[in-house]
């Protein structure tokens, strides 16, 4: 996951209405003088949020986000009530907004489903003709403690198609110090996951995943040079005349990961916690199998 950032706060909350917004700064792609010092370009990530309850059931929202570099802060990007697209248009178009839809649902006792659709662009006469324009991502998944209110079962499937969250510019792709914003996997990827977790008492919580991966990396030559981008690279957007104007889900290097991930956190103090993580990870990619193991004992302090 990216690491922590500085972010300012707005929101208002109603009976059945909801709404957020966020600004943070974010650190862009690192760049070297040639006297050694580190250059990091002006980014910034602007965020907005509306919620609204259904029928004590049904939670729908909508939301808008926008990457903007090289500036400092935008005015336009902190109204509350601006239409981030419109705004982005006006400015030039030089920016990388998206919007997304999401809804959950507890109509069902013991039961949650949830899903988000995710429009980083589109063009609707192109809708399934494979064009790289057409970039989406979607989860959808589902919680259930009906076997045990002490343990909560997890289902979720994530796609990511190509190019998501990238930009011809890198320094407005998604992600802080080159680190994905939002799911961990790259664009031109999908995931399905199962979680557990178990409460045993106030104090100790027991967290088990399993999760597979596939992943259609960018291709290079021994070189290091770029021989045919699939838009399996955040930081790395598409140009027009070097890249295909056709982008498929995992076309390009067929990359698999295998993950298993057990944790045990312990709270012995409100707001004091140790964290055991313990991954095991099976990846393959270039025809080569890796196994790979992670241990982490953390103490937070939360307020």
């Amino acid at each position: 996951n990216a690491p922590t950032f500085d972010a300012i706060r707005f929101e208002a909350r109603f009976k059945t209405f909801s709404y957020v917004l966020i600004h943070s700064s974010l650190l862009s792609k690192r760049i070297i003088l040639e006297n050694g010092e580190p250059l990091y370009n002006p980014k910034f990530l602007a965020l907005h949020r509306a919620q609204v309850a259904l029928f004590d059931a049904v939670d729908f929202g909508v939301y808008e986000a926008v990457i903007y570099s090289r500036r400092f802060l935008d005015l336009a990007y902190l109204n509350p009530i601006n239409f981030f697209k419109s705004a982005e248009h006006s400015n030039g178009d030089r920016d990388n907004p998206l919007l997304g839809f999401d809804v959950q649902t507890r109509a069902i006792p013991d039961l949650q489903l949830y899903g988000t659709w995710l429009i980083d662009d589109v063009d609707f006469s192109r809708w399934g003709t494979g064009w790289f324009g057409n970039k989406f991502a979607w989860q959808a998944g589902m919680q259930t403690t009906a076997l045990s209110h002490d343990m909560e079962l997890t289902l979720e499937y994530t796609r990511i198609e190509p190019y998501v969250y990238s930009h011809v510019f890198p320094d407005n792709s998604y992600t802080h110090r080159e680190i994905n914003l939002g799911p961990t996997i790259q664009p031109n990827s999908y995931a399905v996951s199962l979680g557990l977790q178990y409460w045993l008492g106030y104090q100790w919580r027991g967290s088990f995943l399993l999760r597979h991966t596939e992943h259609g990396a960018n291709v290079y030559d021994d070189e290091g040079n770029l021989v045919r981008n699939t838009g399996g690279d955040v930081l790395l957007g598409h140009k027009v005349g070097r890249d295909s104007e056709t982008a498929r889900l995992l076309d390009g290097k067929l990359e698999t990961e295998n993950l298993a991930s057990l944790s045990i956190r312990y709270e012995p103090w409100r707001n004091i916690i140790w964290d055991f993580v313990y991954q095991f990870r099976i990846s393959r990619k270039d025809n080569e199998t890796s196994n790979r193991h992670f241990f982490s004992l953390l103490l937070l302090i939360e307020y």
